[in-house]
């Protein structure tokens, strides 16, 4: 798991308060396509804005460039709903520096 706090925000219509629903964070590569979703995560609308807050995204299986998305569906149902904004994250390969002298 990478130590990530990520948050979503939703907005939902007077009609749509009291429904539940699902939640994932996807990592989308840029160069390939391939995805790594994370867990799904349930909940009920009980106001018309509404945060989730999850704590660490997994690790996908190579470095590069992605996108992390958010993926909703209403609870029980079985396709997903991809929301078109996207955060881009670069995955690289760093090795360690020495300690650096101060005096």
């Amino acid at each position: 798991m990478m130590p990530l706090e990520v948050h979503a925000y939703f907005h939902f219509k007077l009609s749509e308060l009291g429904f539940s629903f699902d939640v994932r964070y996807v990592l989308v590569s840029v160069d390939t396509s391939l995805e790594t979703s994370s867990d799904v995560f349930s909940y009920r609308s009980s106001t018309p804005r509404f945060r989730t807050r999850t704590m660490g995204l997994p690790l996908p299986p190579v470095i590069g460039a992605y996108e992390l998305r958010v993926d909703w569906r209403v609870a029980g149902s079985v396709s997903w709903n991809r929301e078109p904004l996207a955060w881009p994250i670069a995955l690289v390969e760093m090795s360690p520096q020495p300690p650096r002298v101060t005096h």
